[in-house]
């Protein structure tokens, strides 16, 4: 009887499992910016960004900033006959306008107009005959600086060298009826193309452009994950791309213009010390160098995809424990001839049986997502390039946890497939 306990004992210990979570855990660890100052990302919006699938193109579309197609009218001209009129009633000129702008630049143009009427109730500009440029805020109000002049501030983005700045049609209005129209024809602007063989240029120009924040885990054997956190004024953050790196994804950008902050992820080889890249300071008029050091000081816990469960410690103690246990128990049946010792060497031996046996084997379809959680959100670590045998590890829901060949070099790695993906036979 005694042996009896201390057998049930053991048993108990060898199938005792150790909890493991079924989110990602925390494991990101800050990376230090060119200042000493700690870098710290917001954790929802980092968590979001992890858990987000790269776009298998790895291709990133332009953000727009306004919907050209809700807003015909300000690209229309308004009609009206100047000679029925005794005077004019305004008056405009630029007060800000720039000689030069270079390859996707975002840039400004500020008008102040003079109205010598109180009979008015808004003032409305028309933006004509614009080509290969983006308005960027063509419905901004016009507000009253002093007396009777009235400023407006307008951003605009280049999209080619045969850009042609809009003649600005600008309308005084008294409720619905116009009361005056004026235009002002645009300037002349230099346009210089900039860095087009730098693979180190971001394709950023700005003002001023700073790294808040950045943090890396590893997201697979050999690549590592960096989330960044940029902020910029003046500038064109929807363009940010490292040329360095293939695998990347414009996460979030807000527009607070003339502030931008931008979410971005990237993947890079596992090998990465520090990421770089150039502005270009419209200030200083020269490139600016950013170096990003990336630390990681964590390996994968336990949801990542290289943990192999048959290769844990844990499960070879369990196998050896169970060995050790049917020899023992065989052992004491063939010293003490007791048929009980026999009972349990035969329900171990079953045991060892079930523990050791191969894993059950299925097909995958050609682009079934693997991803490193069993969750819709999770994201999606690999691609099956054609249809392949994997093992079976354990399901949840709809999801099934298998065993398969990442490629030669990095051997065999796990991850989780939706059950549909399975090719039936």
């Amino acid at each position: 009887m005694k042996f009896l306990l201390i057998f049930l004992l053991i048993l108990g210990s060898v199938f005792a499992q150790e909890t493991i979570t079924n989110q990602e855990q925390p494991i990101f660890q800050e990376t230090i910016q060119e200042t000493t100052e700690e870098l710290s990302v917001d954790d929802a919006l980092v968590e979001e960004a992890m858990n987000k699938p790269l776009p298998i193109e790895k291709t990133i579309e332009p953000t727009e900033t306004f919907d050209e197609d809700n807003n015909e009218h300000v690209f229309q001209e308004i009609p009206f006959n100047n000679s029925m009129k005794q005077s004019n009633s305004i008056y405009a000129k630029f007060t800000s306008y720039p000689t030069s702008v270079y390859t996707s630049q975002r840039f400004a143009i500020e008008i102040e107009a003079i109205i010598t009427t109180s009979e008015f109730t808004k003032i409305e500009t028309r933006f004509l005959n614009s080509k290969d440029i983006s308005i960027l805020n063509p419905q901004n109000d016009w507000e009253k600086s002093m007396n009777n002049a009235h400023k407006n501030m307008y951003f605009f983005k280049v999209n080619s060298q045969a850009f042609q700045l809009p003649t600005f049609q600008i309308v005084l209005y008294n409720k619905n009826s116009v009361v005056d129209v004026i235009y002002l024809k645009p300037n002349p602007i230099n346009y210089t193309n900039i860095a087009i063989k730098d693979n180190q240029f971001s394709n950023i120009i700005a003002n001023e452009v700073n790294v808040l924040s950045s943090k890396t885990k590893q997201y697979s054997n050999t690549e590592l994950l960096t989330v960044l956190e940029i902020e910029a004024t003046h500038g064109n953050l929807e363009d940010f791309r490292l040329k360095e790196f293939g695998e990347q994804l414009l996460m979030s950008l807000e527009e607070n213009y003339p502030k931008q902050k931008l979410i971005y992820n990237t993947i890079v080889p596992i090998y990465t010390k520090e990421i770089k890249f150039n502005y270009y300071n419209t200030q200083t008029k020269q490139f600016k160098k950013i170096t990003i050091p990336i630390k990681l000081e964590q390996e994968l816990v336990s949801t990542q995809t290289d943990l192999n469960p048959n290769d844990s410690n844990i499960e070879v103690y369990k196998k050896v424990a169970l060995g050790i246990l049917t020899i023992f128990f065989l052992l004491l049946f063939l010293l003490k001839r007791k048929n009980s010792y026999i009972v349990i060497a035969l329900i171990l031996s079953i045991v060892f049986f079930f523990f050791t046996k191969p894993n059950n084997v299925i097909t995958i379809g050609q682009a079934t997502k693997i991803y490193i959680l069993p969750t819709n959100n999770s994201t999606v670590f690999y691609i099956a390039p054609q249809q392949q045998s994997v093992e079976i590890l354990d399901k949840k829901g709809e999801f099934i946890k298998v065993l398969f060949e990442l490629n030669v070099e990095n051997g065999k790695t796990v991850g989780w497939i939706k059950e549909e993906d399975i090719v039936k036979n």
